[in-house]
């Protein structure tokens, strides 16, 4: 069964306990460490199929070049695999940036 093109494994809400948490302002605006943060620790995860949540607690703003480092593969990941990326504490702002990567990292 093929799922719809809108299908969006990332989800704004909390997640399931037991899910590994990353707080993503320890990388804040740093996009080399944020690259570095998804290649090593949660592409692994989305590979194994595992869903991981990120906090973006005080964090009011991101630029777009920061969420593309962070998110970009391991949104293009998630959808290959089917496993949720939870965004947890997400300011407005930031919402409608994580939005844009997880458009554009799924081709639409």
């Amino acid at each position: 069964m093929s799922l719809p093109h809108d299908t969006t494994w990332v989800r704004f809400e909390p997640s399931p306990p037991g899910t590994d948490s990353f707080l993503v302002s320890s990388v804040a605006e740093d996009v080399e460490r944020a690259h570095a943060l998804s290649r090593a620790s949660l592409q692994p995860l989305l590979f194994a199929r595992k869903p991981i949540a990120l906090d973006f607690r005080n964090m009011r703003v991101c630029t777009q070049s920061f969420l593309h480092a962070l998110l970009f593969e391991a949104i293009r990941l998630s959808w290959a695999t089917q496993t949720p990326i939870y965004i947890e504490q997400a300011s407005p702002g930031v919402e409608t940036g994580i939005r844009l990567v997880d458009n554009y990292a799924r081709g639409g």
